[in-house]
C-alpha cells in the first residue's frame, strides 16, 4: 500500500438523503453525467444502529439497505467505474443530508461498504468521501489562510463522572499542529461566553474537545460554568452563535476522546451539520470514542494536508488513509458546506488603476516602499485600513499635512508591486475621491469590473456599497481610495469584505484615526532621491553642475516632490545660482517664512512668472473645470478658442509647453493618447487664487458662449455632445447663476421638459445618474433660496419648482419595471434602439421574472452578436434562479429555456428540474414537468422522466407523462406511455381520470388507443353528472372519430340538455359547442336561445357562433339583437361578427353604432371593423375610439383600446396610444401598450418606451 493517498483528479459524484413521506426516506444519485430520479428507501435506522459495536457488520448491513434498489445500484457502480476508468482520476463522493434530518447524520456513513466491495468506501484511497448539506446555500470555499488564528477549547467540567485528560489533549493538539500558534481555552476559560468571544475576535479554526448527550434528538455538548460546574449547551445553541458572527471560522473540529462514553460521538456528529447550516465553511467531527493512539496518528495527518490548501474533504481522506490498520478509522466525519470541497476557484482579477499613471520621470523611492509593504501586509493588521498621509503640516498651524508630497505616487507604485499583486490576486481597484466627490459613477466602475450588474435606475451610495461588499465578500482585493478629506466618504469604503484591505491617501491624519486605519506617514524625499527627480527633470540644465549646487536647490525646496519638479524644467533656463538667487528674493519679497509650502509657493511662481501673460491667463482659466477629473482637450480648445482665439494647433502647443514645465500631466498614450491633461490640486489652488472669483465667473460664461455656438437649434439638447459637454453643462451653469439670469433661466430649461434628458441618457448608456446628479445640483440651490425665502418670511414660487423636481426623480426611480418586453423588443427590432440599449434596460429590471422574460426575448431577437447573446443568457439564466417562489421559478426557467442554447440551456433546463423535484404538491410538480417537457431532451428528458414517475398521484403522473411522450422515442416512449395508461386507468375519480385519458391520447395508437377511448366514454357514460359528462365527452371528442365521435358528441349535447340549473346547462353547451354540426348544431341553438337568463344565454350563443352558417347565423344574429342588456349584446355581436357579411354586416355595424353604452360600442365596432375597408373602416374605429376614450372605468378602458389596437393607423394610432398612455394604473398601461407595440414605429414607438 501507498504510503499517502495518490495525488488524483477528482470526478464529482453526489448522493442525496432526505425524509419522505410514510416514515421512508428518499435517495437520487447525480453527477458524472446522470440525473436519477428520487426512490423511495425503508432504513432501519434501530437496527442498523444496533450493530454499531461491529463496525464491519454495521457498514455492509448499511450499504445492502441502501443499494437494495437495483437501479440505484446499478447505477452508482456505472458512475464509480466512469470515475476510476481514466489513469489519474478518482470519486470525490459528497452524501449530501438536510441539516435537520438528525437521524440520519447519527449514522456512521463512513463504514458504508457498497455491495460486492470488500472495504468501507471511504477507505478505498481514490475515493474521497464527505457529508454535504442540503438546498441551495452552498458556498464556495474561503481562501485559505496558511497561518491561521486557533482556539482551542477543551471542556472538563469538575463534576464530570469520567473528566478529560484536558493536558494530554493539549499536548497532542500542539504535537500535531508543528509551529501554529494556539489560543487555549482550560480549566474555568471553556465556557459558552468565553469561546464565542474567541469565535467574534476572528478565530480562524475552533478546536472543541467535550463530551456530550441527547436530549431526544437535539444535542447538548458538555461545557463549563463559571463555577467550572457543568452547563449545557445545544447544538442549535452554539449554531446560533455562529450564525450570528460577521466572520465565520473556516473550521470547527469537534473531538470526543477515549474518555467519552456510548452515544457521545452521535451527539458530536449531529451538532456538525448544524455549524455548517450556520455558515462555516467545514466541520470535523468526531462520531465515537476515538482511541489515543489513534488520534496520535490522524491529528498530524490531518493538519499537514490540511495546511496545503485548507481541503478538508481531502485532509479528512488522507488522516483516515494514515490510520488505515485502526479498528476506529471510520470515526472522524467531515461536514462541508461547498458544493465541492477543494480550494476557491481563482476568479479573474479586476484590476482597476492603470488609468492612473506614474508621473513622467518618476524616481522610485524603495525604502518607503518597503515601510508601506511591510504595514500594508502585517497579517496581525489584516483587514485594518491604511492611510498615507503627509508626515509634513503645510504651515505651523496648519490642520491638513502637506500636499505635494508623493501620496498618490506612492499608492500608485504599490499596484505593480508584485508582492502586494500577489497578496491580493483577484484585483486593485482605484477611486480618486477629492473634495467634492461624485462617487456614484466610481462605484458603478468597480461594481462593473468586479462582474456586477446595477439594477436601480437610481442607485445610491447607499445601495452600491451594499453591492459592493456582495461582490467583495469571497475576494482578496485591494481598494485604493485616493485624496480623501471628509469621514463619512471614507467610511463608504469600509466595507466588511475580510480577504481586502483599503489603502486610502489623505492630507488629513484625523481621517485616518476616525476609521481606525492604520497610519503611514510619507516623508520628504531622501537627498539622493530629490537630487535624482531634480536632474530628470532639469534634462541637460544640470550637465557639468557640481553635486553640491543641486544639493542646495533641492535642499532649498524642502526636498518636496512637486517643488523639485516645477525647479527642474526652470533649471533648463538658468544656472543654479541664478536660480537660487531668483528664489531667495522671492522668498523674501513674500516675507511668510519658510517650510515646504513656501518653497512651493516660490517654484510655482517662478514657473508662472516664465509665462507669457496671455498664456499665464490661459493657464489659469483651466482651474474653472471641476477637480479631480481629467480635462479633456477638446474642452481646453473650446475655452481658448473663446478667450484667446488659439487655433487647435496653437492650443497642444501651449498645453505641451505646461507639461514641460510641470504645470500641467498629460494622460498616457494607452489612455486616449494626449487627448486629457490632469491638473495637481495645490497648482489649481494656488492659480484659482490668481484667477479670483469674477474672474473665474467670466471664464464660465467664455467656456458657455463657445458651446452655446455649437447649437443647432433653441436649447441646449441641440449641441452635440464632444465627450465633455453633456456632463458638465450643469455644473458650468450653476457656478455663474447667481450672476447671470441667462443662466439661471438655461438651468432650469433643462428640467422644463423632457428633452435634455433625452440627450443626456444616451451618452451615459442610459444610466440616470448623470441627468440626477444635474437635478441634484439644481434642486440644492433652489432648496437654499427657498429656505432662506421661507425664513424671512417671504412666499416663493419656488416651493411648486422644488416639488416638481421631487415628482422628476421618484418618477425615474420605477422606469425600468414598466418596460413591456413586447415594446423593448419592437423598440430594438426596429432600430429605434440599439441592441446595447435594451440589454441595459434589462439589465435595470428588478423583478426577476420580468428581468429574466426581457432578456430571453432580447437573445431570442437574433440581433446580439456573440458575446452579447453569451452574456444575456448568462443574465437571463441568473434572473430566472433568483426567483424567489418555487413554482415560480420552475415556470420561469421553462419559459425561458426555448431561447438559450448550449450550457447555458441546459443549466436552465437542470435548475427547472430541481425547482421542480422541490415543490412539495405534486398537482404543481407536474405542471411544472409539463411547461419543461417541450425542451428536455438527451440526459435532462430521462431525469424529467424519472421524476415524472417518481409522482404518486396518478393523475398528475399521467397528465406529465403525456408532456414528456412527444419528445420520446421506441421502447422508452411505450413504457413511458403504458404507465401513464396504468395510472390513469386506476384514478378513482371519473372526471380526473377522463382528463388524464384525454392527455394521453394523442400520443397513443392503434389498438390501445382505442381501447383507452372506449375506457374513457364508458367512464364517461357512468357515475358522473350530466355536467361533468358533457365536459368529459367534449375532452374526448378531439380523439374520436366517425360514429364513435357522433354518438359521443350526441350523448354530450343530451347530457347538457338535462342539466335543470341554466349556469350550469349554458357552461356544458358551451363546452360540446364546437363539436355540433348539422342537426345538432340546430339544437344547440334552439337550447341556447331557451335560456331565460341573458347572461348564460350570451355564453352559449358565443360559444356557438364560430359554427354559425346560413339560417343559423341569422337566427343567432336576430337573437343578439334582441339581447337587451348592452354590454352582453355588445359580446354576442362581436362573437359573430367574423362570419357576416353584406346586409348582415350592415347591420351589425348600425347597431353598434346605436348602442349608448360606451364599452359595448367600442367592443362591437373593434370586432366588425376588421371586416370592413376603406372609409367605412376609418369612421367606425374613429367611433370606436371614441367611445373608448369616454369609458371612466381604467379596465373596462383598456379592453376597448386592446380590441382596437390592430387595426389602429395613422392619427387614430396616435389618439389610441395617448389614451394608453393616460392610463394611471401601471399594470392595464402596460397591457395597453403591449397590445400597440406591433404597429409602434419611430415617434410614437419612442412615446410608448417613455410612458
Amino acid at each position: 500500500m501507498a504510503a499517502d493517498i495518490p495525488a488524483l483528479t477528482y470526478r464529482d459524484l453526489e448522493l442525496s438523503l432526505d425524509r419522505a413521506d410514510h416514515g421512508l426516506f428518499r435517495v437520487r444519485l447525480r453527477g458524472l453525467g446522470m440525473d436519477r430520479t428520487p426512490l423511495p428507501i425503508s432504513l432501519d435506522i434501530d437496527g442498523i444502529t444496533a450493530l454499531r459495536d461491529d463496525p464491519a457488520h454495521y457498514g455492509r448491513r448499511l450499504g445492502e439497505i441502501l443499494f437494495a434498489v437495483p437501479s440505484l445500484a446499478d447505477a452508482f457502480g456505472q458512475a464509480k467505474g466512469s470515475a476510476f476508468a481514466i489513469p489519474g482520476h478518482g470519486l470525490r463522493l459528497r452524501l449530501v443530508i438536510p441539516p435537520d434530518v438528525s437521524e440520519l447524520h447519527r449514522l456512521a456513513w463512513e463504514t458504508l461498504v457498497v455491495p460486492g466491495d470488500d472495504m468501507p468506501l471511504a477507505m478505498d484511497e481514490r475515493v474521497i468521501f464527505s457529508r454535504c448539506l442540503g438546498g441551495q446555500d452552498l458556498v464556495a470555499a474561503p481562501a485559505h489562510n496558511a497561518s491561521p488564528k486557533i482556539v482551542a477549547a477543551i471542556a472538563s467540567p469538575v463534576d464530570l463522572a469520567d473528566p478529560i485528560d484536558v493536558a494530554g489533549e493539549l499536548e497532542r493538539l500542539r504535537s500535531s499542529l508543528g509551529d501554529l500558534a494556539i489560543t487555549e481555552l482550560i480549566d474555568d476559560h471553556a465556557t459558552f461566553d468565553d469561546i464565542g468571544q474567541a469565535l467574534a475576535d476572528g478565530a480562524d479554526v475552533l478546536y472543541l474537545a467535550c463530551h456530550g448527550l441527547f436530549d431526544q434528538d437535539t444535542p447538548l455538548l458538555v461545557l463549563e460554568g463559571p463555577d467550572r460546574q457543568t452547563a449545557l449547551v445545544s447544538g442549535k445553541g452554539l449554531a446560533a452563535a455562529v450564525r450570528r458572527l460577521p466572520r465565520k471560522p473556516s473550521l470547527v473540529v469537534l473531538a470526543s476522546c477515549q474518555s467519552a462514553g456510548a452515544g457521545e460521538g452521535e451527539v458530536l456528529a449531529a451538532t456538525g451539520p448544524l455549524l455548517v447550516d450556520a455558515g462555516v465553511p467545514a466541520v470535523v467531527a468526531m462520531q465515537g470514542s476515538v482511541r489515543v493512539d489513534t488520534v496520535a496518528q490522524w491529528l498530524p495527518a490531518f493538519w499537514r494536508a490540511w495546511r496545503k490548501d485548507g481541503a478538508v474533504d481531502r485532509a479528512v481522506a488522507a488522516a483516515r488513509w494514515a490510520v488505515r490498520e485502526q479498528l476506529d478509522l471510520w470515526m472522524p466525519v467531515a461536514f462541508v458546506r461547498m458544493p465541492a470541497e477543494q480550494p476557491a476557484p481563482k476568479r479573474r482579477r479586476a484590476d482597476f488603476y492603470k488609468h492612473i499613471n506614474l508621473p513622467p520621470h518618476y524616481v522610485p523611492r524603495p525604502s518607503l516602499l518597503a515601510e508601506i509593504k511591510q504595514t500594508l501586509l502585517a497579517e496581525h493588521d489584516a483587514g485594518k485600513p491604511v492611510a498615507l498621509t503627509s508626515a509634513i503640516r503645510a504651515h505651523v498651524d496648519a490642520l491638513h499635512g502637506m500636499g505635494g508630497i508623493g501620496k498618490t505616487v506612492a499608492a500608485r507604485v504599490l499596484c505593480d508591486d508584485p508582492d502586494v499583486q500577489a497578496a491580493y490576486p483577484n484585483g486593485i481597484l482605484w477611486i480618486t475621491v477629492g473634495q467634492t466627490p461624485d462617487l456614484i459613477p466610481q462605484l458603478r466602475d468597480w461594481i462593473r469590473e468586479l462582474g456586477g450588474i446595477v439594477s436601480e435606475n437610481v442607485p445610491t451610495v447607499a445601495s452600491l456599497k451594499n453591492l459592493l461588499a456582495e461582490l467583495l465578500t469571497e475576494r482578496a482585493c485591494l481598494l485604493i481610495v485616493d485624496d480623501v478629506w471628509r469621514v463619512e466618504d471614507a467610511q463608504v469604503f469600509t466595507v466588511p469584505a475580510p480577504g481586502c484591505r483599503v489603502v486610502m491617501t489623505t492630507r488629513d491624519a484625523a481621517v485616518a484615526e476616525e476609521i481606525g486605519a492604520a497610519v503611514q506617514p510619507i516623508p520628504l524625499m531622501a537627498l539622493e532621491e530629490a537630487v535624482e527627480l531634480l536632474r530628470a527633470w532639469a534634462g541637460n540644465g544640470l550637465d557639468g553642475v557640481s553635486g553640491e549646487q543641486a544639493v542646495a536647490v533641492v535642499e532649498r525646496l524642502g526636498r518636496l516632490p512637486l517643488a523639485i519638479k516645477l525647479a527642474g524644467p526652470q533649471l533648463r533656463e538658468v544656472e543654479p545660482a541664478t536660480w537660487l538667487q531668483e528664489f531667495d528674493v522671492r522668498n523674501l519679497e513674500a516675507r511668510r517664512g519658510d517650510g515646504p509650502h513656501r518653497s512651493l509657493e516660490v517654484a510655482f511662481g517662478l514657473s508662472v512668472d516664465r509665462l507669457p501673460e496671455q498664456h499665464r491667463h490661459l493657464y489659469a482659466a483651466l482651474t474653472i473645470f471641476p477637480e479631480d477629473e481629467p480635462i479633456p482637450k477638446v474642452a481646453i480648445e473650446r475655452l481658448w478658442g473663446e478667450l484667446g482665439e488659439l487655433p487647435t494647433r496653437q492650443v497642444r502647443r501651449l498645453l505641451r509647453d505646461l507639461a514641460d514645465r510641470a504645470l500641467v500631466q498629460m494622460a498616457a498614450a494607452g489612455e486616449g493618447g494626449d487627448a486629457a491633461i490632469s491638473l495637481h490640486d495645490l497648482l489649481r489652488d494656488m492659480m484659482a487664487l490668481k484667477l479670483g472669483e469674477a474672474g473665474a465667473i467670466a471664464t464660465h460664461a467664455a467656456l458657455l458662449a463657445a458651446y452655446r455656438q455649437t447649437q443647432t437649434g433653441k436649447g441646449w439638447h441641440t449641441a452635440p455632445d464632444d465627450g465633455y459637454l453633456y456632463g458638465h453643462l450643469a455644473y458650468h451653469l450653476e457656478k455663474i447663476a447667481a450672476s447671470d439670469l441667462d443662466a439661471t433661466a438655461d438651468l432650469e430649461q433643462l428640467f422644463a421638459d423632457d428633452e435634455w434628458m433625452r440627450v443626456r441618457i444616451v451618452v451615459d448608456d442610459y444610466r440616470y445618474d448623470g441627468f440626477l446628479a444635474d437635478l441634484d445640483r439644481v434642486w440644492a440651490e433652489l432648496n437654499r433660496s427657498l429656505s432662506s425665502a421661507l425664513s424671512n418670511g417671504s412666499t416663493t414660487l419656488a416651493i411648486g419648482q422644488s416639488l416638481r423636481y421631487a415628482l422628476i426623480r421618484s418618477s425615474i426611480y420605477s422606469l425600468s419595471n414598466n418596460y413591456a418586453p413586447e415594446l423593448v423588443i419592437q423598440a430594438v427590432t426596429s432600430g429605434l434602439w440599439s441592441i446595447a440599449r435594451g440589454l441595459s434596460v434589462a439589465a435595470r429590471v428588478s423583478d426577476e421574472r420580468h428581468r429574466a422574460t426581457l432578456f430571453a426575448a432580447l437573445v431570442g431577437s437574433g440581433l446580439c452578436d456573440r458575446e452579447q447573446s453569451e452574456s444575456a443568457m448568462r443574465a437571463c439564466l441568473d434572473a430566472a434562479c433568483a426567483i424567489q417562489y418555487v413554482e415560480q421559478r420552475a415556470s420561469g426557467l421553462a419559459a425561458v429555456a426555448h431561447n438559450l442554447e448550449g450550457e447555458t440551456k441546459e443549466r436552465a433546463l437542470r435548475a427547472g428540474l430541481d425547482a421542480a423535484l422541490a415543490i412539495q404538491f405534486e398537482g404543481d410538480q407536474s405542471r411544472a414537468l409539463v411547461a419543461l417537457a417541450p425542451n428536455l431532451y438527451g440526459e435532462l428528458l430521462r431525469a424529467g422522466l424519472d421524476a415524472a414517475l417518481a409522482i404518486q398521484d396518478e393523475g398528475s403522473r399521467s397528465r406529465a407523462l403525456a408532456a414528456l411522450a412527444p419528445s420520446l422515442h421506441g421502447e422508452t416512449k411505450e413504457n413511458a406511455l403504458r404507465n401513464g395508461l396504468n395510472a390513469a386507468l386506476v384514478i378513482r375519480d371519473e372526471w380526473e381520470r377522463i382528463c388524464s385519458l384525454a392527455a394521453l391520447a394523442p400520443n397513443l395508437q392503434g389498438d390501445i388507443k382505442e381501447y383507452m377511448l372506449r375506457e374513457g366514454l364508458n367512464a364517461a357514460m357512468t357515475n358522473l353528472s350530466d355536467r361533468h359528462r358533457t365536459y368529459a365527452l367534449a375532452a374526448l371528442a378531439p380523439n374520436l372519430h366517425g360514429k364513435m365521435k357522433d354518438n359521443a358528441v350526441r350523448a354530450g349535447l343530451d347530457a347538457a340538455l338535462a342539466i335543470d340549473d341554466e349556469r350550469g346547462r349554458s357552461l356544458a353547451l358551451a363546452s360540446i359547442a364546437p363539436y355540433l354540426q348539422g342537426e345538432l348544431l340546430q339544437i344547440g341553438l334552439d337550447a341556447t336561445l331557451a335560456i331565460q337568463s341573458a347572461g348564460e344565454r350570451t355564453d352559449a350563443l358565443v360559444a356557438l357562433s364560430s359554427n354559425l352558417r346560413g339560417t343559423l347565423l341569422r337566427t343567432g344574429l336576430d337573437a343578439a339583437l334582441a339581447i337587451q342588456h348592452v354590454q352582453l349584446r355588445s359580446r354576442a355581436l362581436a362573437a359573430l361578427a367574423p362570419n357576416l357579411q353584406g346586409e348582415t354586416l350592415r347591420i351589425v355595424l348600425e347597431t353598434a353604432l346605436t348602442i349608448n353604452d360606451e364599452w359595448g360600442s367600442s367592443i362591437a365596432l373593434a370586432a366588425v371593423a376588421c371586416y370592413l375597408q376603406g372609409e367605412t373602416k376609418k369612421n367606425t374605429l374613429k367611433a370606436g375610439m371614441n367611445a373608448a376614450l369616454a369609458i371612466h372605468s381604467e379596465r373596462e378602458r383598456t379592453d376597448t383600446l386592446v380590441a382596437l389596437a390592430p387595426n389602429l393607423r395613422g392619427e387614430l394610432l396616435r389618439a389610441g396610444l395617448d389614451a394608453a398612455l393616460a392610463i394611471q394604473s401601471i399594470g392595464h398601461r402596460v397591457r395597453a401598450l403591449t397590445a400597440f407595440a406591433p404597429n409602434l414605429q419611430d415617434h410614437l414607438l419612442r412615446i410608448g418606451l417613455d410612458a
